[in-house]
């Protein structure tokens, strides 16, 4: 873990590396990586698979705009009983390849879990649209590395698109 990640309430990691979350009014300048460099949004998929592949429907009953109850920041690190808001509906940190749909896995659920990968419908992959409003098609098998890095918006390292 890095100094901006923490163990969320739902028992995954927690990120403030991305391009929506971590500081109060975030604007392009924060994203030193380059506007076409920084995955903006990604598709995450209705159902996934239990232990015993069931499908698992992970849409939980809030959606993604939900926000929070702390109205000084888009989401927190601290916890229930401080009683500052925790909820990060549908914002993921990257922590499982394209594509995987073990429900059962660290981190994955609905609300205030925050590891539930990046997966859809489409055959092999997964549509992302960067920061400068282009749209890319990302393969289950893009390098976890790589997705990662281009989760985050100022990792500072080169980056290649497949």
């Amino acid at each position: 873990q890095n100094k901006r990640q923490r163990l969320s309430a739902g028992g995954g990691i927690q990120s403030w590396g991305g391009a929506l979350v971590g500081i109060d009014y975030l604007t392009f300048k924060n994203l030193t990586d380059g506007t076409a460099n920084v995955i903006m949004l990604g598709e995450v998929g209705t159902w996934m698979v239990d232990a015993s592949q069931n499908l698992v429907d992970m849409r939980g009953v809030h959606g993604w705009p939900m926000g929070t109850a702390d109205a000084t920041s888009i989401t927190t690190f601290a916890d229930h009983s401080s009683g500052v808001d925790t909820r990060h509906f549908h914002l993921t940190t990257i922590r499982y390849p394209i594509g995987t749909k073990v429900s059962t896995l660290p981190g994955m659920g609905n609300n205030f879990h925050a590891n539930n990968p990046l997966i859809s419908a489409h055959t092999g992959g997964v549509q992302v649209t960067l920061a400068d409003g282009s749209v890319r098609f990302l393969t289950n098998s893009t390098d976890l590395a790589l997705l990662k890095q281009l989760a985050t918006r100022d990792s500072g390292r080169p980056k290649e698109l497949p």
